[in-house]
């Protein structure tokens, strides 16, 4: 059974209209006959929304991360200073930074050995290493070493390190939201104006005529299980294989189901079937 289109305006809402797009010929109907412009306020909430989302799960183990690891490894190391080409520090050497993610395993992350005969860190461990005058860098099998030299004008960890850390958790949200969704938007509307013209070619073609608008607006919903999948990708960490391509080729097939959901009577006076 059809609904009429002031029902389904009445009972619309951005969520509804993620819900319907995958399915509803009765929505597409209603998108192209009663919706006023391109529809770009009703895609700015849901981008808004999905990009609020994955800001906020961003922002969630990101501060988990530094809690949970960089904190602790910022809290154990010692003042370590360069000057002329020697390293110095405020504790005794050498010195172990354990790995806050293997508690009470006893695994370094960093170790601090300005002895001479220092000797360099076992191969199978990942982290940052100071040894006499070198900085070796470990990580996945792969050392890399850096021979110091000068004079550094700040230590290894400055005393606001910590409290920069602290607002970096408190806007690092913000700053993916708002990153995510104006990048996302603008995209998407240039996606809106090239998917209307094929739209706007595809309307003649299945007899169903529209203005250009209207087929931009087509457009604007037919977009959204593309979207939808690729904000569920990004949540997960799941990609689809070729997803340029297979996004591609499931807007065109959105885009002729909405237009075959079209009245054929529709920018037709008179018309009857």
């Amino acid at each position: 059974m059809i609904m009429k289109s002031s029902a389904i305006s009445k009972l619309f809402s951005p969520l509804q209209g993620v819900y319907l797009s995958w399915f509803s010929r009765d929505f597409y109907n209603e998108v192209a006959q009663s919706w006023q412009g391109v529809g770009f306020r009703f895609l700015m909430v849901v981008l808004g929304l999905y990009s609020l989302i994955i800001a906020a799960v961003f922002q969630f183990h990101l501060s988990a991360y530094l809690d949970d690891f960089i904190v602790p490894i910022v809290r154990q190391a010692p003042q370590l200073n360069l000057d002329e080409g020697k390293l110095s520090m405020n504790r005794r050497s050498p010195y172990v930074v354990e790995d806050p993610r293997y508690k009470g395993k006893g695994k370094p992350f960093m170790i601090f050995d300005l002895r001479e005969d220092a000797p360099m860190p076992d191969p199978d461990l990942n982290g940052m290493f100071f040894i006499r005058d070198k900085e070796v860098l470990q990580f996945g099998g792969r050392r890399e070493t850096i021979d110091l030299s000068g004079n550094w004008k700040t230590p290894l960890f400055p005393q606001d390190f910590l409290k920069s850390l602290g607002q970096i958790k408190v806007w690092s949200g913000l700053a993916v939201f708002l990153a995510l969704f104006s990048t996302s938007f603008f995209l998407i509307a240039i996606q809106v104006f090239l998917y209307g013209l094929l739209a706007f070619v595809l309307s003649g073609v299945l007899r169903r005529p529209l203005q250009f608008v209207q087929a931009a607006r087509l457009s604007t919903v037919a977009l959204l299980p593309v979207i939808t999948l690729d904000f569920l990708q990004r949540l997960t960490g799941f990609f689809v294989p070729l997803w340029t391509m297979v996004s591609v080729l499931l807007t065109i097939g959105y885009l002729a189901f909405a237009i075959r959901s079209i009245s054929v009577t529709l920018n037709r006076p008179g018309f009857e079937t």
